[in-house]
């Protein structure tokens, strides 16, 4: 298993008053391009007031509780919206290309929920090695009203996730593409169903 290092940058007071203007302009309904989508990405998260999840699906105006895929642990397998304070894992969701997907191994990982370096395990198995494992994907921006977080797991690890047990509208959605977002080269193909 690999796992890549993220470290959300220190902004400078002018980078956070765009992204400020930015927000408001989302929250508003406006479809603004964002042209640091990673900055973007890190601002939003030290706001510490959303959550979020990624998909391919473009356009979901209510998130649904139903689930379409198993974890390994108990938190993981509720029936439940699932999305996380980290935007950076969420992204992972909307880049992976589910239609050519047998399995995702993944994960975001710190030691406290306020820690600013997260590392990342973006592994996934495809169907077709000759088809991309990665492309165009939304990213939902949502509030946490309704949902909760993940306890530690073994009490050392903050894992991110977050899950909400009723249905989720979301706030705005952003698209994203592995040219607006460079870490998405580290998505690792690591099999494929004809191996």
């Amino acid at each position: 298993m690999i796992l890549r290092r993220h470290r959300r940058r220190d902004l400078s007071e002018a980078e956070r008053e765009a992204f400020r203007a930015l927000l408001d302009r989302h929250l508003q309904g406006h479809d603004d391009r964002v042209p640091d989508l990673v900055g973007y990405l890190d601002y939003l998260a030290d706001l510490d007031r959303f959550v979020f999840h990624g998909s391919n699906q473009a356009g979901i105006e209510v998130l649904s509780t139903e689930r379409k895929s198993t974890d390994t642990r108990a938190f993981g397998s509720q029936t439940a919206v699932y999305a996380t304070s980290d935007p950076h894992w969420a992204v992972y969701f909307a880049l992976v290309q589910r239609s050519n997907t047998r399995s995702l191994r993944n994960g975001s990982f710190a030691f406290s929920p306020a820690a600013r370096t997260r590392w990342y395990r973006r592994d996934v198995v495809v169907r077709d090695p000759d088809r991309p494992a990665i492309g165009e994907g939304t990213l939902y921006v949502i509030s946490r009203e309704t949902f909760t977080r993940e306890p530690k797991v073994g009490r050392i690890l903050d894992t991110a996730q977050w899950v909400s047990p009723v249905p989720v509208a979301p706030l705005f959605s952003l698209r994203v593409t592995p040219h607006d977002y460079p870490p998405g080269r580290h998505v690792r193909v690591v099999g494929s169903a004809r191996a």
